[in-house]
């Protein structure tokens, strides 16, 4: 079916893990000047990719595709030195992260757009 096709889910998918990581990085810039505040990041592009390769090769669950139970990773972010207040965020890098991710956003929710319209013109005829 072309609504649940795998393309559709793996868009979905991509899109649920761009909205988490848009609001970890808000918050990231909504705390910059917290004292001791952790950078906040989300992963999702390995387990999605992973996921994406098991159903292509017919691993998944019958019924039930890998790609549908990717879930969003978030976790404080340690690794990076810590100001003299004990926060790690730099928010000229947050910001350009934020622009960054929205441009994935972006283009995944016009990709997904376009199947949409390809799905209603083979429902209208055209």
């Amino acid at each position: 079916m072309f609504v649940n096709d795998i393309t559709t889910a793996t868009l979905t998918a991509a899109m649920r893990g761009g909205m988490a990581r848009q609001e970890a990085l808000a918050q990231n810039v909504a705390n910059s000047d917290t004292p001791g505040y952790q950078r906040m990041t989300v992963s999702f592009e390995g387990a999605l990719a992973d996921a994406l390769a098991d159903d292509q090769a017919g691993l998944s669950t019958p019924g039930e595709r890998a790609v549908d139970t990717v879930k969003p990773t978030f976790e404080v972010n340690t690794n990076t030195q810590t100001r003299v207040d004990g926060s790690n965020i730099d928010p000229d890098a947050e910001m350009s992260e934020l622009s960054s991710n929205q441009l994935a956003y972006n283009t995944n929710t016009r990709l997904l757009a376009e199947r949409f319209q390809q799905l209603a013109a083979a429902i209208s005829g055209r």
